[in-house]
């Protein structure tokens, strides 16, 4: 069973959503919000700004646009809040044409490769890109440099720019002599035969990377 599923996806279609201006995306979106809503119902913190989402979809466009246009789409949700903006999220880009299954991998070569690059366990640090992959939507703003607790949020998926992906696939590239040296024969054939091939692609074609976890 794999650890974490790989996909891509067209930075164009990110940038049509975010940019709020087709009322029929940001329609499609919140017809997934509001089945969120209902999957949820009562859950919401008082404060929490879901909690006053109205259910109909055209009713909840000035609210998304408002929430799209925000640098951090997720900083004043409560965990239920973020999960459902997740989640909806997540719905939203796998039903776009542009989205791509690209492989998978196991948790294990991610973990070996934090590892090698010294990323302190269940912590995103700038200064690795690696150190975001499976734990960071788009435009989630983690506590950087701050190791994770058993009660914060944990997101089910992550998303990265082209940018970002670029610097991940340098991070890999850097350590391949080590990891394949002392990695487990099962870990170095994730890495050089499941994990690098999808991360050369994704690079190359310059797509955004999009890291479902398997739980």
């Amino acid at each position: 069973m794999a650890g974490y599923y790989l996909y891509s996806l067209d930075p164009l279609d990110m940038a049509s959503l975010v940019e709020g201006e087709q009322d029929d995306l940001i329609l499609s979106l919140a017809e997934n919000v509001t089945d969120q809503l209902d999957l949820l119902d009562g859950q919401f913190e008082e404060l929490d700004p879901v909690a006053d989402w109205p259910s109909d979809p055209h009713a909840l466009l000035p609210m998304l646009k408002v929430r799209l246009n925000q640098d951090d789409w997720y900083g004043d949700l409560s965990v239920d809040g973020k999960q459902l903006w997740s989640s909806a999220i997540s719905d939203y880009f796998a039903e776009t044409k542009g989205f791509v299954a690209e492989g998978q991998c196991y948790w294990d070569v991610i973990e070996f490769a934090w590892e090698l690059l010294q990323v302190p366990r269940n912590t995103v640090t700038e200064a690795i890109a690696l150190s975001a992959f499976g734990t960071c939507p788009y435009r989630y703003t983690p506590q950087k440099n701050q190791k994770r607790s058993w009660s914060d949020w944990q997101p089910y998926h992550s998303m990265h720019s082209p940018e970002s992906t670029a610097r991940m696939l340098g991070e890999l590239q850097s350590i391949e002599q080590q990891l394949t040296k002392t990695a487990t024969p099962e870990t170095c054939h994730d890495y050089e035969d499941e994990l690098m091939p999808v991360m050369h692609r994704i690079v190359y074609e310059k797509r955004m990377l999009f890291v479902g976890i398997d739980t």
